[in-house]
């Protein structure tokens, strides 16, 4: 419709949003204005409540950024997630369309308390989250039980979203991102989590290496902890991969980026020497 209609003419912005609203049915004037002619990033917090461990409140509230001259609307999925067997699933979906900063979702009312809760299932809507305390305290001890790996790959990138917002403590995202590395089968969780500790190509400045502080002697001898802790992990890791596999070089490679200490490089030597 839109080409036939201005076929060898010319148009603007508004006339091709209003062939987008005639298709849809929607006034998507201000959407236009929010999304294609406002800058930044929003942030959506969530408060949960629980009795009974029935879910009697959801609350949500969207913080704009300083750059942002109106309100954006957002639609998008929020996943809670129980325990069900040995694993932890997603049990309950709500799909939510929100056009002010706050709002209450009915739809949770009476769900099952959620051991975990992923505000943005799918990864449809382009927005920053910050997790509830619940939630993070069980990715300290259950990250590996989320059985669906894409949702392990959001809860990982987000955790470290809110590290770079200054919303997590860097050493809570290190003892959650090592620990999964354990245990983590799918490689592109694997290398987003590796990549987060120790950095590599095109990541060294967005790292817990980069980060951490190191100028006062306390600062540098627990950063030398971390950084042997790491050396070990991969050094496991790589001993424990199936020769030839992609795992293998995953963890060789993410080995040689992040050794740096006497021990470490003198053992990396021997590795590379046998």
């Amino acid at each position: 419709r839109y080409f036939k209609k201005y076929s060898y003419k010319n148009t603007e912005l508004a006339d091709f949003m209003a062939e987008l609203s005639a298709a849809s049915g929607q006034d998507l004037g201000q959407w236009s204005k929010g999304w294609l002619q406002d800058s930044g990033v929003d942030t959506l917090k969530y408060q949960i409540k629980c009795e009974a461990q029935k879910v009697t409140s959801l609350d949500l509230e969207i913080s704009n950024p300083e750059t942002a001259k109106q309100n954006r609307s957002h639609a998008f999925e929020i996943a809670f997630l129980t325990q069900q067997g040995s694993g932890i699933k997603v049990s309950q979906n709500i799909r939510v369309v929100m056009n002010q900063k706050k709002m209450s979702v009915p739809d949770a009312i009476g769900q099952e308390c959620p051991k975990m809760i992923y505000p943005n299932y799918h990864d449809n809507d382009y927005m920053k989250f910050q997790l509830d305390d619940v939630t993070v305290a069980n990715l300290r001890t259950s990250f590996s039980k989320v059985e669906d790996p894409f949702l392990r790959l959001m809860f990982s990138t987000t955790l470290w979203q809110m590290v770079r917002d200054r919303e997590l403590k860097l050493d809570n995202y290190s003892e959650i991102a090592l620990k999964a590395t354990t245990t983590e089968s799918d490689s592109k969780v694997l290398k987003q989590l590796v990549f987060s500790i120790s950095g590599g190509k095109h990541y060294d400045d967005s790292s817990v290496y980069f980060f951490m502080p190191n100028d006062t002697p306390g600062e540098r001898l627990a950063r030398q902890k971390f950084v042997a802790a790491v050396e070990n992990t991969y050094y496991e890791n790589l001993i424990k991969s199936k020769l030839g596999s992609d795992e293998q070089l995953t963890w060789f490679e993410s080995l040689t980026h992040a050794t740096e200490t006497p021990d470490g490089l003198n053992r990396l030597v021997q590795t590379m020497n046998s």
